[in-house]
Order: structure tokens, then C-alpha cells, then sequence
């Protein structure tokens, strides 16, 4: 699993708050230079709030616009829009391409994310954060009618949402969306087991991919623009 590439990827996603803060609602993943992929619960809760997507990536923080979305299997498409403030990281020389394998029990497949740390009497802390899991069920997801991977091998937390979820060969196949709860026995005494889950991105990789080649073709049209004088 090539970690440091999929690093590299990372974005987070957020709004300014009145007092001028960034308070972040989840994470996403670098599509191209003007692109990030990521969940639509956490639009749907800017949007409410009435907070203009802001996204962190590696190479700048960046005012974003939503340009495509699907309920179903919640994921939206942000637009960058405008450079708020440049990074001095290293610039992002490649981007990821979406694999076009569908999903399988016993695949291998890996996220980032920034894990935070809790314990008694220890002030919270966050740290990056690769994971590795299995798939290894399917289900419907939360208030939606799109299917979601189980994963075991892995954790997720809240801001997990939208990070990218990455084949061994770093083959963009899906992003995580939720956790799976549940008691592992009747017993109300039992633990509760809680999995990650992913949803796909191959059911929408045409649209998304579309949506990258209109926002490529006309940045390209604006660049070529010319103007003569008679």
C-alpha cells in the first residue's frame, strides 16, 4: 500500500465559525488539481448551517463548490474555487485514479485520516492515521438506499467521513461514509461491535470522471483564450 501517496491525498473539510475558526466536519480526498472527492452527510450539515465548504489539502486551503453529488450513495465532488491560503508542503505531482474493479469479501483495501486520541485526564490529541481492513460485509446504509462495505481490521471516529479508500496498487475504490453498530449477542450485556464502512465509487466513477473533463476543458478553453486588435 503506497501510504505516502495516499497521504498526500488527504484532504479535510470545513467551515469558519463565527469566531473566524475552521471547525472541520470530515475528511475527502484530492481528485486533481481542482477537485475533492467527499461524503454528502458532511455537505448536507455545512449546507444547514449555512457554511461554504472550505477544503485543506496538501498544497493550499481552498474555498470549494459543490458540482456533483449522489444521495445514494453519498458522495459529492467539491470544485476549488479559490486559493484562501498556499501551503508550504511540496506540491501534489500525481493524483489517483479510480479503479475499475468492483468491491469484494477478503479484499484488502486502506485509508488515511487524523485520529484523535482521548484518555482519562489527558487533553485530546490528533495524529495522522493509516489504516488497513478487510471487506467483509454488505449492507444498506444509514437513512439511504445505497449499499455500503463493512470493514474489519480497522477503526473509524467522527471526521472519518470521505476519507478516500484506496486499493494495494493506490486505485481510488470508494470512501468511508459511516460506522456499523451493533451487539455481537442478544444479551444487552454484550459488546457492541463497531465496523467502518465504505461506500463504492464505481457506480458513479463515469459521472465523477465526466465531471472532471468538463472542469479540465474548461480551464483549458479559459487558458487558450485569445484576442486579436484589427
Amino acid at each position: 500500500m503506497a501510504a505516502p501517496k495516499i497521504f498526500s491525498w488527504f484532504v479535510r473539510i470545513g467551515g469558519k465559525t463565527l469566531e473566524g475558526r475552521i471547525k472541520i466536519y470530515g475528511s475527502g480526498c484530492t481528485l486533481d488539481h481542482a477537485h475533492v472527492l467527499g461524503a454528502l452527510h458532511c455537505w448536507d450539515m455545512l449546507r444547514k448551517e449555512g457554511r461554504p465548504p472550505l477544503l485543506v489539502r496538501k498544497d493550499g486551503l481552498f474555498l470549494g463548490q459543490v458540482v456533483f453529488e449522489n444521495r445514494s450513495m453519498d458522495i459529492v465532488v467539491y470544485k476549488c474555487l479559490e486559493l484562501v491560503e498556499a501551503s508550504v508542503a511540496e506540491k501534489i505531482n500525481e493524483y489517483p485514479a479510480f479503479s475499475n474493479t468492483r468491491l469484494g469479501f477478503g479484499q484488502s483495501v486502506g485509508y488515511t485520516a487524523k485520529l484523535t486520541l482521548r484518555g482519562d485526564g489527558i487533553k485530546p490529541s490528533t495524529s495522522s492515521h493509516f489504516a488497513i481492513g478487510t471487506v467483509s460485509m454488505l449492507t444498506l446504509g444509514k437513512d439511504r438506499d445505497g449499499h455500503v462495505y463493512g470493514l474489519t481490521g480497522c477503526i473509524a471516529q467522527a471526521g472519518f467521513s470521505g476519507a478516500g479508500v484506496f486499493r494495494p496498487d493506490a486505485s481510488l475504490a470508494g470512501i468511508v461514509v459511516e460506522n456499523i453498530g451493533f451487539r455481537i449477542e442478544e444479551s444487552v450485556y454484550a459488546p457492541i461491535i463497531s465496523l467502518p464502512a465504505i461506500s463504492p465509487t464505481l457506480p458513479v466513477t463515469d459521472e465523477i470522471n465526466g465531471v472532471l473533463a468538463l472542469g479540465a476543458a474548461t480551464t483549458n478553453a479559459r487558458n487558450s483564450t485569445t484576442f486579436s486588435c484589427e
